[in-house]
């Protein structure tokens, strides 16, 4: 039974999404909505419409950079996420499957879990399909 964009939407918020990532193959963008969050900031000198997926948009205000900390291995891994999107309408920080592989990293699905390589190909993130692990 399939649910409605409504219904994973009230979903999303009741989970507290706002201080975690979620790992996204359907967006062409990694986005967080946090502007503390990002280590070197830049506006947009003109707002970028973001589109949901059930068609509606919000705004792009900003983009630039995020110091981050993912967990593989059992240990900490301190990292950067380059051209990140601030998006401050967003209910959850989204990591996006296509942005990172443009990045050169390798994302690999196995069931539920998501393993996510660098250029390097060292394990960074190990984390759930849904919800990853890392924090701002």
């Amino acid at each position: 039974m399939s649910q409605t964009v409504s219904t994973i939407k009230a979903e999303l918020r009741q989970c507290n999404l706002q201080h975690r990532w979620l790992i996204d193959s359907g967006a062409s963008w990694t986005m967080c909505l946090h502007q503390a969050w990002f280590s070197h900031f830049t506006p947009l000198s003109q707002h970028m419409r973001v589109i949901l997926s059930d068609n509606s948009t919000i705004p792009a205000i900003g983009s630039g950079c995020l110091s981050i900390r993912m967990f593989a291995n059992s240990k900490w891994i301190n990292s950067v996420l380059q051209d990140v999107l601030y998006v401050l309408d967003l209910h959850g920080n989204l990591l996006s499957v296509l942005h990172l592989t443009c990045h050169s990293a390798k994302v690999c699905f196995f069931r539920e879990d998501c393993h996510i390589y660098n250029r390097k190909k060292s394990l960074i993130l190990e984390g759930g399909a849904y919800a990853t692990t890392f924090i701002s």
